[in-house]
């Protein structure tokens, strides 16, 4: 498959988080893997330039509390 500039592949999509130490929501793009839908992935994040685990389905971040 061949991708053309500034077109994103298919597989994917944003995902919106709250950073925990700047409390700011920061988007992050993560590439769909079927085989991984359910896990944690480690992410940069934008706002403190640490690294979260964020959840690939539900945006929530390792251990945070529900509401």
């Amino acid at each position: 498959m061949t991708e053309e500039y500034g077109k994103l592949p298919d597989m994917v999509r944003p995902i919106i988080f709250k950073c925990p130490q700047t409390n700011m929501n920061v988007q992050h793009w993560l590439v769909d893997e079927p085989a991984s839908a359910g896990e944690y992935k480690s992410v940069v994040c934008q706002a403190c330039n640490r690294l979260h685990f964020i959840h690939s389905v539900s945006g929530k971040l390792l251990g945070e509390r529900e509401k």
